[in-house]
């Protein structure tokens, strides 16, 4: 800030203070004095920027305020008269100034672990033209349909006598190592034998006859069937730490301890990975 004054430039300027103070915004008033005064006052406060220039000589003086806003675009003149003075101009220009605003959107990105996978052995539903890659021991699998089956349209029928009194159904799957397993089947037993006291073929007695689930070298699964000629489901879960295998065999057998015509049903036979395991750090 630059100052030079005299007396009377003193006396001006408390009358434009009072006059400002009293009014919403500044304004300037030029007076005819002897006396000469130069002010040049530059303000600058946050968003607003405010000049003003003020010249004092012989009877004339000018006044220039100049103010920047940020919401309103208005330019204004005015000439006011005043009392025993010369005319004074004040000039108000208002520009807006644009706010650019800038919106920054991220993608976000969702780690999902993945899935646990179903396996199911192929053919596992026997709907396929043929029983591959099903193999049979102890008896001839061969399709059954229709009502026989637990679902869709065809299933596997081991009918008997079984050599040794056992048969069964396997083809080759893969175990993989710190996993919880899941083997399943559907099975149904049609079993009668000859009751020298009834003198006539019965059904066999219940829970006499096993079914078993195993997978070898990882899991085994016995339990008895029941003799009502329905479909039940057999199912073992385990957990299996040991070695990952390529190929090992998966298998359905039939223990007949009783029956001289027998027949059993297998269908809906499935193998479901889930949850990992932890595996035993070797010692």
């Amino acid at each position: 800030m630059r100052v030079q004054t005299t007396l009377g430039s003193l006396i001006l300027s408390a009358g434009l203070c009072a006059a400002r103070a009293c009014a919403p915004h500044p304004q300037s008033t030029t007076t005819t004095s002897p006396w000469t005064s130069e002010t040049e006052t530059t303000t600058a406060v946050g968003s607003v920027t405010t000049e003003i220039a003020g010249t004092t000589s012989g009877v004339t003086s000018e006044e220039t305020m100049t103010v920047t806003e940020s919401d309103t675009a208005v330019e204004s003149s005015e000439t006011l008269p005043t009392s025993g003075f010369e005319t004074s101009t004040i000039e108000i220009s208002t520009t807006s100034v644009a706010k650019a605003s800038t919106r920054t959107t991220e993608d976000s990105t969702t780690t999902t672990s993945p899935a646990h996978s179903v396996q199911s052995p192929p053919n596992g539903d026997f709907e396929d033209p043929t029983l591959e890659p099903w193999v049979s021991t102890g008896t001839t699998t061969v399709f059954a349909y229709g009502n026989y089956c637990y679902e869709k349209n065809q299933c596997a029928r081991l009918p008997g006598p079984y050599n040794g009194n056992n048969a069964k159904i396997c083809q080759r799957v893969e175990v993989e190592q710190g996993y919880e397993y899941t083997f399943s089947a559907h099975l149904r037993q049609s079993c009668s034998y000859y009751n020298a006291g009834e003198g006539e073929d019965i059904d066999c007695s219940p829970f006499v006859n096993t079914v078993q689930l195993y997978i070898d070298g990882v899991s085994f699964f016995s339990k008895p069937v029941d003799w009502d000629n329905q479909y039940h489901e057999y199912s073992d879960t385990f957990q299996y730490t040991g070695p990952s295998i390529d190929s090992t065999s998966l298998c359905i057998a039939v223990v007949v301890t009783q029956g001289d015509t027998y027949d059993f049903f297998v269908d809906a036979v499935s193998l479901v990975r889930g949850k990992s395991v932890p595996v035993p750090e070797e010692t």
